[in-house]
């Protein structure tokens, strides 16, 4: 009988010893709040980390840190937006010569393109791997939110290095208070954004960003009870140097006035690990 008893104890270790191993590292570092990451707590964007890590839309490292200082991909950002605009990553097909379907942001990616959120580079590319600038994230929310500016970049002492493309939308921002430069009065707009600045300029634009997901959504509800036959239109997309779309309403129908976008019918979405940046799965 003592035999026995040793035998199911030491079984009961095993089983303990196996189910310890097999926790995922993110949950052994924790992930809701900024205390679970090492770097956080100090850092000058710890309060947005703390926000966004509440709502689910981000997570750290399985290291227990959260590097708000690194570099942030097209990926990431896309579906960081995606997030906190609460849509569905979804898509009717595949637009880009480099995502394939194994890539995390498949879904993401080819239903940005097909809304007009963001698209990708004149030679059929996303590059999702490829860090993002701060004119490039400037520009896809100015045109996400039909923003535009007026104001004068010279009021940064880097105005000189400002695209066509951007300018506008950056000054936008700007005007609205969503971005400002850096203390040394540069904007540094083709610098790589980080994660922290990202989560900065996200969460003073989650109110905006979730009505325009709403409106996507119910645009969405109208679209699918439209009788089969009834013409409809899309978005016309164009691509400027920055890789990020311009949106343009086309004009359709019988009596020639813009119809409504064409949204695409919701599929299984994908969850996957993110390369570079905890899950956004």
């Amino acid at each position: 009988m003592k035999k026995f008893g040793r035998y199911l104890l030491s079984q009961l270790l095993v089983v303990i010893l196996i189910v310890t191993m097999g926790v995922p590292p993110q949950q052994v570092y924790g992930e809701g709040t900024q205390a679970a990451y090492t770097d956080v707590s100090k850092h000058w964007a710890g309060a947005y980390v703390q926000q966004f890590l509440e709502k689910g839309w981000v997570k750290g490292y399985g290291n227990g840190t959260f590097l708000p200082d690194g570099q942030m991909t097209r990926g990431e950002w896309l579906t960081l937006v995606y997030r906190v605009m609460g849509l569905e990553s979804t898509s009717k097909g595949t637009h880009y010569s480099d995502v394939q379907a194994t890539k995390w942001y498949f879904f993401t990616a080819n239903s940005a393109y097909e809304l007009g959120i963001m698209k990708g580079y004149p030679d059929g590319t996303f590059r999702g791997e490829h860090p993002i600038t701060r004119f490039e994230a400037a520009v896809m929310l100015a045109d996400l939110l039909q923003l535009k500016g007026t104001g004068d970049a010279q009021a940064f002492k880097d105005a000189a290095t400002f695209p066509m493309w951007a300018k506008a939308s950056v000054m936008a921002l700007v005007q609205k208070k969503h971005l400002s430069g850096y203390t040394d009065g540069t904007f540094k707009g083709q610098q790589y954004i980080t994660r922290g600045e990202a989560l900065k300029l996200l969460s003073g634009m989650t109110s905006e960003l979730a009505l325009k997901g709403l409106a996507i959504r119910e645009q969405e509800l109208k679209d699918e009870q439209t009788p089969e036959g009834l013409q409809t239109t899309g978005q016309a997309l164009g691509i400027n140097n920055g890789g990020i779309v311009n949106v343009g309403q086309v004009n359709g129908g019988a009596s020639g006035q813009p119809l409504p976008p064409v949204i695409p019918t919701i599929q299984p979405t994908l969850t996957a690990v993110m390369p570079a940046g905890g899950e956004f799965g």
